[in-house]
């Protein structure tokens, strides 16, 4: 180990829960909240914050469905909302029941989590697709519109082949602004003209 030099500057204080060396307070706070209730005993000498914090921390370890988590962190995050509103809108009155919508709040969030893990996405599934040639001297018109937007630019076109799968003729239009239904739907009497057309 390098022995300390004068040139190299004075010391400093270096917390080691963090990797800058800066002291936060969602460090002690972690390791309180990780912490079995027989060390917290011995932490909270170290720490000198308010009460209301242990309290907390205690709701939190012994609430094993987390629903004083979430109530807890929605009530900071409205009462944070609510004082910012009181300083730049003249008009705004906080609720007089503030309890209220930070529980339907935090019961609402809770809901949307219990029923987004219920309907969770499916592992990935390949499939093979395929075009399917249609029967002997018969002609197929495969079709397709797609828009931007609903609505926004949008376009149609189609491929006609026959029974061995070659081409016949086909179609591209650039219908202009429109919807996606209406750009599916779009020029079904010009589909039929050209089914006719080549069939003549």
């Amino acid at each position: 180990m390098k022995p300390p030099m004068d040139e190299d500057g004075e010391d400093i204080m270096f917390w080691k829960l963090e990797s800058s060396g800066c002291f936060l307070v969602s460090s002690p706070y972690r390791l309180i909240a990780a912490a079995s209730w027989a060390d917290v005993d011995t932490l909270w000498k170290l720490w000198k914050g308010p009460q209301r914090i242990q309290t907390n921390l205690r709701r939190y370890r012994t609430d094993p469905d987390g629903r004083w988590a979430s109530i807890f962190a929605i009530g900071c995050w409205m009462l944070w909302g609510w004082r910012n509103k009181e300083l730049f809108e003249a008009d705004f009155m906080r609720p007089s029941n503030m309890a209220a919508p930070v529980l339907q709040f935090s019961s609402t969030s809770r809901q949307a989590i219990s029923s987004a893990n219920k309907f969770a996405k499916s592992s990935r599934e390949w499939r093979w697709i395929s075009w399917n040639k249609p029967l002997h001297e018969w002609l197929k018109l495969n079709t397709d519109g797609a828009s931007k937007g609903n609505p926004r630019l949008a376009g149609a076109g189609g491929v006609l082949r026959d029974c061995n799968g070659r081409w016949v003729d086909g179609l591209a239009h650039n219908i202009g602004v429109s919807s996606a239904m209406v750009a599916e739907l779009w020029g079904a009497p010009h589909r039929l003209e050209i089914c006719l057309g080549s069939r003549a």
